[in-house]
């Protein structure tokens, strides 16, 4: 049981380090999501599955932090996703409170 509840644990706390990190990236620059997980696997940084980084933008989306919009590219439509004002307000928020609970476990780490 300890084991089913260290996993659920894991699941939500990467499915919320994802979701920061996807809206921190979109916030520097609108990116269709192929470009996402390209850009996150190239960097080492996180390894995602083809097609899983969709249903973190839908989240962001459905929560107001992230819109999309369309565009041509080479005859094909790519639809490119970025922040809304809340999303990049979240993004900075977050990503500062993160940085703080890294440098407090690097603390109790020593």
């Amino acid at each position: 049981m300890e084991n089913k509840n260290m996993n659920s644990l894991n699941t939500e706390l990467l499915k919320g380090i994802f979701e920061l990190v996807v809206l921190f990236l979109i916030s520097k620059k609108p990116m269709y999501g192929y470009e996402i997980t390209t850009y996150l696997q190239e960097n080492h940084t996180f390894t995602l599955a083809n097609g899983s980084i969709y249903p973190i933008l839908q989240r962001l989306i459905k929560k107001g932090w992230a819109s999309s919009f369309e565009e041509y590219h080479k005859g094909r439509i790519r639809k490119y996703y970025e922040t809304t004002k809340e999303g990049r307000t979240i993004a900075l928020s977050n990503f500062k409170r993160l940085e703080n609970v890294y440098d407090f476990l690097r603390l109790l780490k020593e």
